[in-house]
C-alpha cells in the first residue's frame, strides 16, 4: 500500500517538474498566479503532514553506529489505517490534476 502512495508522490513530482519548465517560459496573469499559488499551497500541505506523518513512524537507532559514526534511521513497525492512506492519495491525486488542469490552462 505504501508503494502505491511513493509512486502518487513520483507523479506529482514529475507533473511540478513538467510546471516549472512551463513557467520557465511564460508570463502569469494576476489570476493566474493567485491559482497557482493556491495549487501549490495545497500541494505543500499534503506533502508536509505526509512527511510528519513518515517521520512519526521512523527513530534514530543510536546503537547502530556505521564508519561515519551517525545514528541511521529505523522504522518502528507500524500499521497505517486504511483511511488514511486513501486520504493522502485522494489529496495527492486531487493536486496531479489541479496542476495538470492548470498546465492546460496556460498553454492553450
Amino acid at each position: 500500500m505504501l508503494i502505491v502512495q511513493f509512486d502518487s508522490v513520483k507523479i506529482l513530482f514529475n507533473v511540478l517538474r513538467g510546471v516549472d519548465g512551463v513557467l520557465s517560459q511564460r508570463d502569469l496573469t494576476g489570476q493566474q498566479k493567485q491559482s497557482l499559488n493556491e495549487i501549490s499551497q495545497g500541494c505543500y500541505n499534503v506533502l508536509e503532514e505526509l512527511n510528519k506523518t513518515l517521520d512519526k513512524y521512523q527513530d534514530l537507532d543510536s546503537s547502530a553506529k556505521g564508519i561515519s559514526g551517525k545514528s541511521r534511521k529505523v522504522w518502528k513497525r507500524f500499521q497505517w489505517d486504511q483511511k488514511d492512506i486513501d486520504q493522502f492519495r485522494s489529496r495527492i491525486t486531487l493536486n496531479i490534476s489541479a496542476f495538470g488542469t492548470f498546465l492546460g490552462q496556460i498553454t492553450r
